[in-house]
């Protein structure tokens, strides 16, 4: 019931809070693998959102140190490099008359629910297709269109292998900045295991710890 008084509010052209899309999305969840694995994490105050990406010093087993050594000349330190990435806005427009939501549905209940309910599996589909895209980070252009947010696989550019004639996305600085060109795939190959594990270890050199693994049916099934 607290559901219906919510949506009855809603003015027309106006927007429904996110609480009650949750509790729709409750009814009838909607996988996003890469998006629920990972959380929501920091929120994003700013249009603009930046972050440090650090990686660890090459592991070795020769590091040492003899008593009372001067530590004035080392210096471990890593600051990391600065990364930046917009903000996508995205919705989705429902439209139906008072007559189609009195009317009794082939499939009962009230045509606006349905379509709402409808409409924010598609949106929550369309955050995981954004979220594991090969999009560039674009701005938004006043009146014209909105932000766009550059995706996992094009962040993938630290020890990637793109196969034959694949581009890394460009960044906006030498050392950092904003992915503002979409990656190019290589030549087509078959996923082997050698090629998963070398991935793997290359994370793990850099300080990453790997608890998902994701890929498209075609090339699995390869």
């Amino acid at each position: 019931m607290a559901t219906d008084l919510a949506l009855a509010q809603v003015e027309e052209g106006g927007l429904v809070k996110e609480s009650v899309i949750s509790r729709l999305f409750n009814i009838s969840p909607v996988d996003r693998p890469l998006i629920d694995s990972i959380g929501t994490g920091e929120k994003a105050k700013q249009r603009k959102h930046e972050f440090t990406d650090k990686t660890l010093s090459t592991p070795t087993s020769t590091s040492r140190y003899f008593e009372n050594q001067s530590l004035a000349d080392e210096d471990d330190s890593k600051h990391g490099l600065r990364y930046g990435n917009y903000c996508q806005q995205q919705g989705r427009v429902i439209k139906t008359t008072q007559r189609a939501r009195d009317s009794e549905l082939t499939y009962g209940g009230d045509e606006f629910l349905q379509q709402l309910m409808d409409e924010g599996e598609t949106l929550r589909l369309n955050e995981e297709a954004a979220a594991v895209s090969r999009n560039p980070a674009t701005q938004e252009v006043a009146a014209t269109s909105g932000a766009l947010m550059a995706g996992a696989a094009t962040w993938a550019i630290h020890g990637t292998n793109r196969g034959t004639n694949g581009v890394d996305a460009e960044l906006t600085g030498t050392t950092g900045g904003v992915p503002e060109t979409a990656p190019l795939a290589g030549l087509a190959r078959g996923l082997t295991l050698t090629m998963v594990k070398d991935m793997l270890r290359t994370g793990w050199d850099a300080g990453a710890k790997f608890n998902l693994l994701m890929s498209t049916g075609a090339m699995i099934m390869d």
